[in-house]
């Protein structure tokens, strides 16, 4: 036998048990598996980039999701603070003069919520000892902010209620 032969078929032989050995298995679209790569395969490579970009897509959304909603939560802890204050101070005659002059704000306090709304301010006032913020500072102004601080929060229960009946809708 011609020696190039031998040394050619053994090559030969070299190389397709070194490329079975090296190809993956699982994955038909090794190139080493076909001489020309199958269009699926490049379907299937392209499907895998879009699922990436897809995926990296909803995070960000998810980011600004996540932003917005708390911006939107910082808005309405407003609303409740700017109500809240109406109330307490009985600025301009109440929350239905407010309303009426200025508008309501967010359409005001709802109706279903309402009562647990006014539950809310009356414990703050019950815990402040005063009809009316308006009235403590008139009568007794000094350490007023400090005295409204623990009125507020000995008032939490209350307002975790008003908060879950706003919130049930």
């Amino acid at each position: 036998m011609n020696p190039i032969k031998i040394f050619a078929g053994v090559l030969c032989v070299a190389m397709l048990c070194a490329s079975e050995a090296l190809a993956d298995r699982f994955d038909p679209c090794d190139p080493r598996y076909h001489f020309i790569t199958p269009s699926d395969c490049i379907a299937a490579g392209r499907a895998g980039k879009h699922l990436g970009e897809l995926r990296e897509a909803i995070a960000e959304e998810n980011v600004r999701i996540a932003a917005a909603r708390d911006e939107f939560g910082k808005r309405l802890d407003g609303k409740d603070s700017y109500y809240l204050w109406v109330t307490l101070t009985d600025a301009l005659g109440g929350v239905k003069s407010v309303d009426m002059v200025g508008g309501k704000l967010d359409g005001g306090i709802p109706r279903y919520a309402s009562f647990e709304f006014r539950d809310w301010v009356e414990e703050i006032t019950r815990n402040l000892g005063e009809k009316s913020l308006t009235d403590a500072l008139l009568t007794n102004p000094f350490g007023l902010e400090e005295r409204l601080v623990k009125a507020m929060a000995g008032s939490e229960k209350k307002r975790d209620v008003y908060l879950f009946e706003l919130n049930e809708v």
